[in-house]
């Protein structure tokens, strides 16, 4: 699936794959405010799972009484996250390991989608420079 689009197969669903991301010891986490990266990478054959990077978003009600304001952040997420992923994505297909990263959103006012955009570049750089290290110690 070469095209542009983040369809379900590219999302972590289930409580399962989620209690993975976020209880298992070797996910790690990355901060650029106002968003938080929790990334958990693992070899190809481990998972039944073709999609070589899959992620998922959350946004707290404790920031946003309103779902209109939750929505519009997830869909901010979401969107530049789709516009960025493909080096990633490539890199994770290079290597073959599967990466799953969840964004979480940690500010109480909603940033210009620009911003939003910005972070998620900066994050998904940063993942890419550590596969990198850890390939090169």
């Amino acid at each position: 699936m070469n095209d542009n689009r983040l369809g379900k197969e590219r999302r972590i669903k289930g409580l399962k794959n989620t209690e993975r991301l976020f209880k298992n010891s070797n996910s790690r986490s990355i901060k650029a405010f106002p968003i938080r990266a929790v990334i958990l990478t693992s070899p190809k054959n481990e998972d039944s799972q073709n999609e070589p990077l899959r992620m998922m978003v959350s946004v707290g009600k404790k920031h946003f009484k309103h779902a209109i304001d939750r929505n519009r952040v997830k869909r901010q997420i979401r969107e530049a996250y789709r516009k960025n992923c493909q080096t990633l994505r490539s890199e994770a297909e290079k290597r073959q390991i599967c990466i799953d990263i969840a964004f979480i959103w940690l500010a109480d006012n909603i940033h210009t989608t620009d911003s939003v955009e910005e972070k998620i570049k900066k994050l998904l750089d940063t993942i890419n420079g550590s596969l990198a290290q850890q390939e090169n110690p």
